[in-house]
Formats: C-alpha cells, sequence, structure tokens
C-alpha cells in the first residue's frame, strides 16, 4: 500500500511554530506525525508566502529549515496563495501511483495515530473512497482519500478561490455526497457541540491544546470532563461600552430602562468612553488574548462617539485583534465611514481568518412602520426618515465593506409576520442575513421569543467562556446579561484583566457541574456564540 500524505500548512498562524507544551512546536510534531503515518509513503508539505486572507503565511524557507533540523524527509510545494481548486489540483498532480491519499494540517500538535490507523483499516476493509472521524475532537486524526477521487474532486471545485480549511474534503464532496462512498469512525461521545479544535491557530486554541496536549481517542471523553474548566482560556470576545447614548428607546430592549434607572434617558446620554481609556484596555487586550474580536457596541450607538474611528484605529494596530461594529445606522457621516475604511485598509490583513471590521446593522423590520412601533417612534414621517437613513447606512457600508456588512432581524412576536420577507430582500441583495432570537435578559423584561431554541440538555454558557463585557466606566459585570451590573469583578481601566477573568471562572466551573446560580438559573443566552 501506498499512501501519499499531505501536510497543509497554507494557512499557519504564528503559534504554530511557538514551543508547545514544554517541547517542540505544532508545527514539528503534526510533521512527525504525518511520517510515521506515512511509512514507506511520501510526505509532501504545502507552503504558502501569504495566507488566503492576506495576512503573511510562515516562511517557506523556515519551514524547510525546521523540517531539515527535524530528520523528517519530506517535499515542499510552495504557492503564493492556496486556494481549494489550486489545492485539489497540486493533490491530483504529486500523487502519482499512490494508492490512498491522507491530508493532516500542520498546526495540530494532538494527531492520535492510533486512530489515524484505525480510519486507514476501516478505510481498506470497505473499499472505501473518502474515511473520516466524526464527534470527536477537530485535530485528532486526518481525511483518508482514494486517489482515484482526486480528479474527481478537482472538477467539484472548479473556480473555489476559498482557502483551504478543516471542512474542506467534506464540504467539496458533500456538493454530490451520494457519489462517494464513505466512511466514518463515530466517536462514543460526541463532543462536536463544545466546537473543540485540537490545532494552534488562535491563541485560544493554543491553549486547549496545551491543556489537553496528552490527549487521545481512548482518553478524550474523560478529559474534557475532568478539565472541562480548561477549554475556558482567555476571552475571545470582548464586548466594550464606547457610547451611552442611542437614537432609540427600544421596546424589546433593556437598556432604556437601565438608563433611566440611573438618571438619564439613553435617548440623551452624550456620555462616551475615552480614547485613552480605550487605547489602554486594547493595548492590554492584545496582550493578554493577542487574538480576539473587539466590539464597540456593548450598549449605545457607537456613530455617537466623537473619534469613533480613532478607537477602530486603536484596536486595528493589533494584528490579532477584529472589530465589531453594532449599530442601528443612524448618525453615521461619509466622513467618518471613509476614515474608517481607510484605518482598516491600512491595518491590512488579521493574524485569524477574521476580517478587520465586521458590520451588524440592527433593522429588525420590513418597513418603516413595524420600525417605528419597535423603536418607539410616534411620528409616522420620523420613522420613515430614520429607516431609510438605515438602508442608506448599509449602502454605503457594503460600498466599502462589501463582505463584511449583516443587517439583522431579531425575530419577535410583534415582527415575525416580517421575517421571510426581510430574509428574502437581505439574502438577494446581499447575500448575508442575521436572524436572531429576542433575549428578555435573564427575565428582566418581557419575554417575545417565537420559539424556545434552547438545547434539550444545558451546557456550560459560551459567553463566560469566551467573552467579557466592559461597560463605559470600566467596570466588568459577570456578563452583558448583567444589565445593571450587581456584580462586578473589577474595573478593565485599572485591574489586571487576568485577574477579572480569573475572577469569575469558578462560575463557569459551577456551570460544568451543572450548577446554575443567580442570574444564570434564568439565562436563555448561554448557548448563543459570538465568533
Amino acid at each position: 500500500m501506498n499512501t501519499f500524505v499531505v501536510l497543509f500548512c497554507g494557512e499557519l498562524a504564528p503559534f504554530a511554530l511557538e514551543p508547545f507544551a514544554g517541547g517542540d512546536s505544532a508545527f514539528i510534531r503534526s510533521l512527525r506525525a504525518a511520517s510515521s503515518f506515512a511509512g514507506n509513503g511520501s510526505v509532501l508539505v504545502c507552503a504558502a508566502r501569504s495566507r488566503n486572507s492576506g495576512y503573511p503565511a510562515a516562511d517557506p524557507a523556515r519551514l524547510e529549515a525546521l523540517i531539515a533540523e527535524s530528520g523528517v524527509s519530506a517535499g515542499v510545494h510552495v504557492e503564493e496563495r492556496w486556494t481549494t481548486e489550486l489545492f485539489y489540483s497540486v493533490l491530483d498532480r504529486e500523487a502519482g501511483n499512490a494508492d490512498h491519499a491522507a491530508l493532516f494540517f500542520g498546526d495540530c500538535p494532538c494527531i492520535d495515530l492510533a486512530l489515524s490507523r484505525t480510519l486507514m483499516d476501516r478505510h481498506l476493509t470497505y473499499a472505501a473512497e473518502y474515511t473520516f472521524a466524526d464527534g470527536y475532537p477537530a485535530g485528532l486524526s486526518p481525511d483518508i482519500l482514494a486517489r482515484g477521487i482526486l480528479p474527481v474532486l478537482v472538477r467539484l471545485s472548479a473556480g473555489e478561490t476559498g482557502a483551504v480549511t478543516r471542512t474542506t474534503v467534506f464540504d467539496t464532496i458533500k456538493k454530490d455526497i451520494n457519489s462517494f462512498d464513505i466512511e466514518t469512525d463515530i466517536a462514543p461521545v460526541d463532543v462536536r457541540h463544545l466546537r473543540m479544535t485540537l490545532a494552534c491557530d488562535t491563541r485560544q486554541n493554543f491553549l486547549v491544546c496545551e491543556a489537553f496536549h496528552d490527549i487521545s481517542a481512548e482518553t478524550y471523553a474523560a478529559m474534557v470532563e475532568t478539565r472541562a474548566g480548561k477549554l475556558r482560556t482567555v476571552p475571545a470576545f470582548y464586548g466594550i461600552q464606547t457610547a451611552g447614548g442611542c437614537p432609540f428607546a427600544c421596546n424589546f430592549c433593556p437598556y432604556p430602562e437601565a438608563s433611566l434607572s440611573r438618571g438619564t434617558a439613553v435617548t440623551e446620554r452624550t456620555d462616551f468612553m475615552n480614547r485613552e481609556d480605550f487605547s489602554r484596555i486594547v493595548d492590554k487586550i492584545a496582550e493578554y488574548s493577542r487574538t480576539a474580536v473587539v466590539s464597540l457596541s456593548l450598549w449605545g450607538e457607537p456613530a455617537r462617539h466623537p473619534d469613533v474611528a480613532g478607537l477602530v484605529a486603536d484596536v486595528l494596530k493589533h494584528d490579532g485583534l477584529s472589530v465589531l461594529i453594532e449599530t442601528t445606522g443612524i448618525g453615521w457621516t461619509t466622513e467618518t465611514l471613509d476614515t474608517i475604511a481607510a484605518a482598516a485598509a491600512e491595518a491590512g490583513p488579521r493574524m485569524t481568518s477574521l476580517p478587520a471590521i465586521t458590520w451588524i446593522v440592527a433593522l429588525d423590520a420590513a418597513e418603516a412602520g413595524q420600525y417605528g412601533t419597535l423603536r418607539g417612534i410616534q411620528d409616522t414621517d420620523r420613522a420613515n426618515t430614520l429607516f431609510v437613513e438605515a438602508l442608506s447606512c448599509i449602502d454605503s457600508l457594503a460600498v466599502r465593506f462589501p463582505d463584511d456588512v449583516w443587517p439583522q432581524f431579531v425575530r419577535m412576536n410583534e415582527n415575525e409576520e416580517q421575517l421571510e420577507g426581510f430574509y428574502r430582500f437581505w439574502k438577494d441583495k446581499l447575500s448575508r442575513v442575521i436572524v436572531q432570537k429576542h433575549d428578555s435578559f435573564c427575565k428582566t423584561i418581557p419575554d417575545r421569543r417565537v420559539a424556545d431554541l434552547s438545547p434539550l440538555k444545558r451546557n456550560p454558557c459560551w459567553h463566560l467562556k469566551r467573552d467579557m463585557s466592559i461597560l463605559i466606566d470600566g467596570t466588568v459585570p459577570l456578563c452583558r446579561e448583567d444589565v445593571y451590573a450587581k456584580t462586578s469583578f473589577g474595573n478593565a481601566f485599572t485591574d489586571d484583566l487576568a485577574a477579572i477573568w480569573n475572577g469569575y471562572h469558578s462560575v463557569y466551573e459551577q456551570q460544568t457541574a451543572c450548577v446554575y446560580e443567580g442570574i444564570c438559573g434564568a439565562c436563555d443566552e448561554y448557548y448563543t456564540y459570538n465568533f
């Protein structure tokens, strides 16, 4: 049996080349695993000069030097940038007269060779064309392909310019899935719901890999149970309140009432976070998390900040950070949008696969009447004017950020009949739309959900696991659901982020033991996910 082994390194993040768990890097570990699996077969390392996002890739010359130092025999194929179509074409050409091909990724340090060989045995026993492991943590084993289907995959991927990802093979095959003989090794305990990726592609995943460096197909289920708290590493999402005011006092949002309880109507507020304070927080985030999304929109309308473009630039000067702006679409000037677009262009691609800036524009209605009703606007002409402004904002953003603008619809009893029209319109116009369930914020406001979407079995909260919320005065509450900030775990202006984050780790640990105290007991957001 002649097996052609591919170690794909075209999208390596810097973490893959860092020392791992007190020893060799993820790249060296994956290289050795690929070589061991190949046996007498050949190993081809696919390298790139730039990643698909445009971010600099691992230097091919450095990879070649590391391969030489490791003593592993492997060829290196370098492309300027890999696309799906190019990837299959190279595999088909380089596989030669091999019987099978196996695809590994160069940032996966936890490959289980026993599981990998079990997959190969299954692949051979059942004369499969495609074999993979299902339900295990991603990154434990390769995808295995019969040599004969590579030309078919070339045809199926014709014209595809997207990046090569961990799901690329399955994504291509599912286009005509009934035409292939497929085998899987189904995990005895399905952990897909954990989104556990054993790859050194982000700071968060790097830390997960280190915490589970001794994982295997035999031990993963027990380890996930006994080390559940280790899945909470460092924040991947920071929601920051940069402006206090908002043009609307929406009847489905708790913020207007919370603002009023502090003495000022939300529509009258003019306060904002000082840029110097914001910049210091961002510097802390970059040092602590290294890769994260920073939202400018925890509460309030970021367009009301007098230097919102400066805030964006402060985030984007760190190449591991991306920006999220959730907005009503009201109050943006052409000058501000041009300045933000210029800042994004100057900053360049991100270390992660995310865009520099993602925009979400809250509409929640398909026409001005419903739009005004949900936002408490009595005057019909004013509702129409503001609705047109929000739509115009989306058009302006789509010109400057064509792939990164998302119209949003919060699905409620009041607007359910407009959902289909909204969805069809924006899918046709922009090819993207967000439909979000209504959040009662732990029952602090009336529940307007059309349906209960919560899972049958509750999992620990994704937001406690991945998010940090920071209010306009620097206060860090338990989470966004703590609208009134009844509990504070520190101040991001003055306190160490690690100390703040570790301060409420015990709450996450409680949830891994199915204990839900305080507002968590009434929460319906625990299964929703930010990036």
